[in-house]
């Protein structure tokens, strides 16, 4: 699937999904239906200092040990903006985010971004990229930040978030190997 029709896939099913949400009258004008939708969309409050205390915590569960060899980008896909989705929804943003990885032909893994207590889990993918591709491809699903794992060091990089990239360790000591 190509971006733009992504993002119009991801606009229909907001929309539908707001319309079930809200109980809405088909007897009302559409028109004024779309403008209560995109005002309740955009009065979203700016993510907070708080939340990118919370990435810096971050803990990833995997199947198979990634080495120190090789530099990826972890990404999510599920709950743009900070904003927390029904599971079926953040499912939709999963496959549409791989569909999109394989249409660029980039290598990735999956992988679980967690808590350290592991309460909070979310669905990432450790993508085989360059920091801007990978930069662009959350900014394309609307990810505030990625992780950036170069050499062995993890970095947290903002993406819709206006902050300064910070170091946080070896990712080694925050990659939890699950059978």
């Amino acid at each position: 699937m190509h971006f733009q029709q992504i993002k119009q896939t991801r606009l229909t099913n907001m929309l539908a999904l707001f319309i079930v949400i809200s109980g809405y009258d088909s007897g009302n004008d559409s028109g004024s239906l779309l403008k209560v939708w995109i005002s309740a969309r955009y009065r979203q409050q700016e993510p907070t200092m708080e939340l990118w205390e919370f990435y810096k915590t971050s803990v990833f569960l995997c199947h198979q040990p990634l080495g120190n060899q090789v530099d990826f980008a972890i990404i999510s896909a599920q709950n743009p903006n900070g904003n927390l989705y029904h599971l079926h929804h953040n499912l939709t943003l999963d496959r549409e985010f791989e569909s999109h990885l394989n249409y660029l032909h980039l290598p990735y893994r999956t992988m679980i971004g967690a808590s350290p207590d592991l309460t909070f889990q979310e669905h990432s993918f450790a993508v085989l990229c360059d920091k801007a591709s990978a930069i662009d491809l959350a900014l394309m699903f609307e990810q505030n930040a990625i992780y950036w794992v170069e050499a062995g060091q993890l970095y947290l990089v903002p993406a819709l978030l206006r902050q300064n990239e910070e170091y946080l360790g070896l990712y080694s000591e925050r990659q939890i190997v699950v059978e």
